[in-house]
């Protein structure tokens, strides 16, 4: 009897440990998997709405560059998709950058979340 009542005692600390294991655990990988959203190194599959651009007074077409720069494509494949010159995608881009007050495509794609 008292070997059963002292086993009893060890297997519920072992549950116990056993759940903060996990416990701990899962807010580990919430933690990291924040931190990589954060650093944009997962993308989260997010698109700017209208109205985000027309408070930037963009146009169609510089609506449809800036979708593109906030999912992370290269100027490149912007010019391929687009079927427009490497050149035009630039000037859209910096006129894009000048109307939103930002100067890098990370601070743009910040400011369009």
């Amino acid at each position: 009897m008292i070997f059963h009542y002292a086993f009893e005692q060890e297997y519920q600390h072992f549950q116990i440990g056993f759940l903060l294991y996990i416990a701990f655990t899962a807010l580990a990988i919430r933690k990291i998997y924040d931190d990589m959203q954060r650093l944009s190194l997962i993308q989260k599959d997010s698109t700017p709405n209208g109205q985000q651009f027309k408070n930037y007074s963009l146009t169609k077409r510089e609506q449809e560059i800036a979708s593109l720069l906030h999912k992370g494509v290269t100027y490149q494949n912007i010019a391929d998709q687009l079927f427009i010159s490497l050149p035009t995608v630039k000037t859209h881009a910096s006129n894009i950058y000048k109307k939103c007050g930002v100067k890098t495509r990370n601070e743009l794609s910040n400011l369009l979340r």
